[in-house]
């Protein structure tokens, strides 16, 4: 009978240990082989249980499938789904100046853009005022299915006026504009 290496009996493993970085089942493999000189076989508790949780993540997937109700449609909270006839107004609401570069919003309003006659903010979920958006009202004025285009309005800049727009260009600023519920 071969003398077994004393480390591999030992509860901690030291430098020269092969044993070290291996896992339980390799560990036990490397025992049996040391101590019989013989290939042994040993199943890894751990391959065993993941092969068990495999088949049942799969079966509870497929219950849940064929439990779940077939659906129509979808609902996004705050959303209600809206269908435009022919001439109908589509509402167009502002939301901010943003830049990636930056990452300093600016309200809308903020440079002199055109405005309508009233300003209204409009939050319409709990996301919105958490998450710190001014939504308001504009201008903009188009109808489902028409295709007319018309000036909105004539501003005149000052010279400070058109460095702050240049600034703003220049800093990659954009508007975030809402339609339909949906971001433009």
């Amino acid at each position: 009978a071969a003398a077994v290496p004393p480390y591999l009996f030992q509860g901690t493993p030291t430098r020269r240990s092969p044993l070290a970085l291996r896992s339980p089942g390799q560990r036990q493999a490397a025992l049996c082989r040391a101590a019989s000189r013989t290939r042994c076989r040993v199943a890894s508790p751990l391959s065993a249980s993941r092969a068990f949780s495999g088949e049942m993540n799969a079966a509870r997937w497929l219950s849940l499938l064929l439990a779940a109700p077939p659906t129509l449609g979808f609902y996004l909270p705050g959303v209600a789904p809206h269908e435009y006839l022919d001439g109908e107004a589509v509402e167009i609401k502002v939301n901010q100046l943003s830049s990636p570069r930056t990452h300093l919003p600016f309200d809308y309003y903020a440079l002199p853009h055109c405005r309508p006659e009233t300003l209204e903010s409009k939050a319409e979920n709990l996301g919105e005022v958490l998450h710190g958006s001014k939504i308001q009202n504009s201008p903009f004025a188009l109808q489902m299915g028409k295709t007319a285009f018309r000036v909105l309005c004539r501003v005149e800049l000052t010279a400070h006026d058109a460095a702050v727009f240049g600034a703003r260009i220049a800093q990659d600023y954009r508007v975030q504009m809402i339609m339909d519920n949906l971001p433009a």
